[in-house]
């Protein structure tokens, strides 16, 4: 018995999931960021469409700025047939080594979107584990 796979059933199906709506996802979406340097601070720029500041926690684990975002509910599901659900509801969760700074010298605001997080590059050093609050 041959073996055929589900697209070879028909060139409607063939034609619908060859279009480009159905590409690969990139699950790596969320949390871009941008890092920049100046002559006193590191500055990230983290996008974060969605989330509000409530739902984001910043925090420093040996040595590693970690940026926890996280939507706790799903909204109401309807009882629709989906043909693909790209939408996710849960943590992502980034991290950045930048050695063990003091949190209280870390600067973050949340605007349209955008984490914005500044580390000033003469913070002193600190050893234990904070969170940082969001403005």
């Amino acid at each position: 018995m041959e073996n055929k796979n589900f697209y070879s059933l028909s060139p409607l199906y063939e034609d619908l999931f060859n279009f480009p709506f159905f590409d690969k996802v990139n699950h790596h979406q969320t949390m871009k960021t941008d890092i920049e340097e100046n002559d006193t601070n590191y500055l990230l720029s983290i996008d974060v469409p969605g989330f509000k500041k409530e739902d984001i926690e910043i925090s420093l684990d040996d040595g590693y700025l970690v940026i926890k975002a996280q939507i706790k509910k799903a909204p109401h599901e309807n009882h629709n047939t989906y043909l693909r659900k790209e939408r996710f509801y849960g943590t992502y969760t980034r991290s950045f080594y930048v050695g063990n700074f003091d949190l209280e010298c870390i600067e973050a605001g949340l605007h349209d979107g955008v984490l914005y997080v500044s580390i000033p590059k003469d913070c002193c050093k600190k050893e234990n584990r904070k969170f940082v609050q969001i403005k």
